[in-house]
């Protein structure tokens, strides 16, 4: 990889990184995200997403051998596997809660209703 790309990488990580902190920041702040599941998960995934793009952005900036980047990688991914899980289970908690609901079908009436 040239000096150049490896620049790029760097600015289109730290460009993710900042909206990411910038909204970590605010929904922690402003928002009552404490209070629901959905909202903790919401907040977990944002850190999670953030731990992943420091993470590349440590690699680009030390190079591949800096020091316990093994156990960094592997904390990371199981922040983000952790998240996988709980974002899974809570939609399935939040479905089981209203069961009769099917949004796919709902759609389809809607926009597939003839014009008269």
């Amino acid at each position: 990889m040239t000096e150049l790309e490896s620049n790029i990488l760097i600015v289109l990580l730290v460009a993710g990184i900042i909206p990411i902190a910038w909204f970590i920041y605010r929904y922690m702040r402003y928002s009552p995200w404490w209070e629901t599941a959905i909202g903790r998960t919401v907040l977990g995934q944002k850190f999670a997403m953030l731990a992943l793009l420091s993470l590349s952005l440590l690699l680009r900036v030390l190079g591949p051998e800096y020091e316990y980047r093994a156990l960094l990688n592997a904390a990371v991914l199981s922040l983000l596997i952790w998240f996988f899980w709980k974002t899974l289970i809570e939609l399935l908690r939040v479905q089981k809660a209203s069961p009769h609901r099917d949004a796919l079908k709902a759609f389809i009436r809607r926009h597939s209703r003839r014009k008269e």
